[in-house]
């Protein structure tokens, strides 16, 4: 736990924004990348990544900041072998060919702007909006994701599906280079003194992998630029199945570390100090190796069931669902399932392993708990709470939600290491 006058910070925040302009109900512009002077940058059908960007309210150029923010949407395995699946099913975006066919995969139908409302983060963190978010003034570029591998892949020749289709490509270190790139030559990012990496999901998890390759990417340009990472929901942690499955977190990460190349994107450190690589993809392991201060957003129970409960498949490559063993249909029925009424129909069994989900997501997130380290952390007991972004300013940990403990450790520098209860022990929690 820590101590600071949150009111203080409060009335600060609110101070500057008074005097300024809402950004709140400008649009987003799209700026897509040019393929001729990024050539390997690609969505995964071939068409140009793209991000979409909004100015600040900075009126000095000392505060000039920006949130560069990775969108989330889950990941797709080039191993995956339901290839046959219906599209509108909950998991065909998990496969490489069907997902090239949406705006996950591809950024031929992407609008030309986009209301704050409708990126992550728009009703809290990235809205412009000084009611909102001690954030208001940061300009904003919303990287738009369309690799299927969190920004990932370095792979420069294309792909097949295994059922034949294809270029399929894995490019999506390179989309965020071209990104980074883009933002410095036609918005001025280069000048910048503050820039935050942020990301929900899938983006959470690029943010806490390329956290610190972010801030050497600037560093090398400005070394001035005070660079941190801001992550959200991105912790999906290496855990086997209690079910008999295996571990499917590793068949599913390791698959996009080895298929889309992977390797030299991830933190260089981490990389060389682990027996096996491929657990960089994880955050927690590449959390253990970044310097740059980062602060989380998570739920510990969110996605556990997809973590621990995917039930044994016949399948050579486990099918991405959400869905649990039919044992712990009643007691943890899915995405944010786990409810009051639901865990009280949980057996003692199961009881002892949500139990022991919980441990085991604390001690992953020891580096940003540590009270030793730059790092931070807001993390709830809320099981349904994914993508904290939005700010629900009356969920606390600690009697503080999301969105003040976010601006208390950049703002104020503070100490904030806010850790729940185990669940149900939280009252402010939403109730399903």
């Amino acid at each position: 736990m820590y101590t600071y006058a949150f009111f203080s910070l409060l009335h600060a925040a609110t101070a500057i924004a008074s005097v300024q302009h809402s950004n709140a109900d400008l649009d987003l512009t799209l700026n897509l990348i040019s393929q001729s002077a990024y050539p390997h940058a690609k969505c995964l059908d071939g068409t140009a990544p793209a991000y979409y960007f909004r100015k600040g309210n900075s009126t000095s150029h000392d505060e000039s900041g920006i949130i560069i923010f990775l969108e989330g949407g889950g990941w797709c395995y080039p191993s995956d072998t339901q290839q046959l699946c219906e599209p509108k099913s909950s998991h065909c975006s998990a496969n490489c060919h069907i997902r090239a066919n949406s705006t996950k995969g591809s950024s031929s139908a992407y609008p030309p702007t986009l209301p704050a409302r409708g990126i992550e983060g728009g009703t809290g963190y990235t809205s412009g909006d000084p009611t909102l978010t001690h954030f208001a003034n940061f300009s904003v570029a919303y990287a738009r994701y369309c690799d299927g591998g969190s920004f990932s892949g370095t792979r420069t020749t294309p792909d097949k599906a295994l059922n034949g289709t294809g270029p399929l490509y894995y490019a999506g270190k390179y989309n965020l280079d071209a990104i980074l790139s883009d933002l410095v030559h036609q918005h001025g990012v280069g000048t910048y003194k503050r820039i935050i990496l942020s990301g929900c999901s899938a983006g959470g998890m690029a943010c806490f992998i390329h956290c610190d390759y972010v801030s050497e990417w600037f560093a090398n340009l400005n070394e001035s630029i005070d660079v941190r990472c801001i992550c959200d929901a991105g912790a999906f942690i290496d855990v086997p199945t209690v079910t008999g499955a295996g571990n499917i977190m590793r068949k599913r990460f390791y698959d996009v570390a080895d298929r889309m190349d992977a390797k030299p994107s991830l933190n260089k450190l981490c990389v060389e100090k682990e027996e096996d690589w491929r657990e960089c993809m994880f955050s927690e392991t590449a959390l253990k190796y970044t310097t740059t201060p980062l602060f989380t957003m998570n739920s510990m129970y969110n996605f556990g069931e997809w973590e621990m409960l995917a039930p044994i498949s016949p399948e050579s490559f486990p099918p991405d669902t959400t869905a649990p063993a039919t044992d712990w249909a009643s007691c943890w029925p899915g995405t944010g399932g786990l409810t009051q009424a639901s865990y009280a129909t949980c057996n003692a069994t199961q009881r002892a392993i949500i139990a022991e989900h919980f441990a085991t997501f604390k001690r992953a997130m020891a580096p940003a708990t540590d009270p030793a380290s730059v790092h931070g952390a807001w993390l709830s007991s809320c099981p349904s709470m994914h993508c904290q972004t939005g700010f629900a300013p009356n969920v606390l940990v600690g009697g503080v939600n999301v969105g003040d403990a976010a601006a208390a450790w950049y703002f104020n520098n503070s100490r904030v290491k806010l850790v729940d209860g185990a669940f149900p022990s939280n009252p402010t929690c939403p109730q399903g």
